[in-house]
């Protein structure tokens, strides 16, 4: 049932440390958006576009969402996404298992091992201000900055 609460996220059903610690989770997620997003998108285009290619375009995605991350946020977009990221919990392995049986080895461990390796490009791509997006998704979720 925890997994459900980031979707159903109602700050005023917890304590103000709970609602700093979602917000704070979401501000990691938020800060690499695309890089963050593509966790069960990269694997299933591997089969069919070139591998770099694929990285250069989530490369390019999060450079340019680092003009945008510290002017806006949404609540809504950041509980789906957590949601959207669970599947790679099934496009990773599928998309690995079908590139084993296509012989090609090298793709099915990139398209395994994706969801870490885009973390690591969404943080050398962007450094993240964690704490300037936090404070944005806490004043969503209706904190006044002291």
């Amino acid at each position: 049932m925890a997994i459900l609460n980031g979707f159903n996220w109602n700050p005023s059903k917890h304590s103000d440390e709970e609602n700093l610690r979602w917000s704070w989770l979401r501000a990691v997620e938020w800060g690499i958006w695309p890089a963050f997003l593509s966790g069960p998108i990269v694997p299933l285009l591997l089969p069919f576009f070139s591998w770099w290619k694929i990285i250069g375009v989530v490369a390019i995605l999060t450079i340019f969402w680092s003009f945008v991350r510290y002017k806006y946020v949404n609540l809504p977009m950041a509980k789906f996404g957590v949601y959207f990221v669970f599947l790679k919990w099934f496009a990773c392995p599928l998309a690995a298992i079908y590139l084993v049986v296509q012989h090609n080895y090298i793709l099915a461990m990139l398209a395994l091992l994706w969801p870490m390796l885009a973390a690591y490009l969404g943080i050398f791509v962007g450094g993240t201000q964690i704490g300037k997006i936090q404070k944005m998704f806490m004043s969503g979720l209706g904190y006044s900055e002291k």
